[in-house]
């Protein structure tokens, strides 16, 4: 990978993994939504009672395993990319689900949305994918 893709795949990772941090243990600290100044009422749509799951799983999937990919990179792990593109599709499935589920569209979701296509679109053009790594999947 050119190291100012690098860079910027870095950047990404730790933004969605901060975040999905930050968020996923406000959102499990305190499920009724107030540390993020959330409404109840966001949830009337959904099949939660409280941000209490949604927490967990925003915790884990973007939070901790953004993380785990940004880990990867930097030791550069074989298949990488495929962690990269991996996480860009966990994102923007959480994002789609989230507004299906709230019913609402944030200026936030579509930031979001853009890093997890860029992560998608990285992880995909990647060198590594294109030199033919992705045909060795025996191993």
């Amino acid at each position: 990978m050119k190291p100012v893709l690098k860079v910027a795949t870095v950047a990404l990772l730790l933004v969605n993994g901060i975040s999905g941090v930050y968020g996923g243990l406000s959102l499990i600290m305190y499920p009724d939504g107030s540390s993020m100044h959330l409404s109840p009422d966001l949830l009337a749509f959904s099949f939660f009672d409280s941000y209490l799951v949604p927490g967990i799983i925003l915790l884990l999937t973007n939070g901790f395993f953004s993380i785990y990919v940004f880990a990867a990179l930097i030791l550069s792990h074989k298949k990488y990319w495929r962690l990269v593109a991996l996480q860009g599709i966990i994102l923007i499935l959480w994002l789609v689900a989230q507004i299906a589920l709230i019913r609402v569209i944030h200026y936030l979701h579509l930031v979001m949305f853009a890093v997890g296509a860029a992560l998608v679109g990285i992880g995909l053009l990647s060198e590594d994918y294109r030199s033919g790594e992705i045909a060795d999947d025996s191993v």
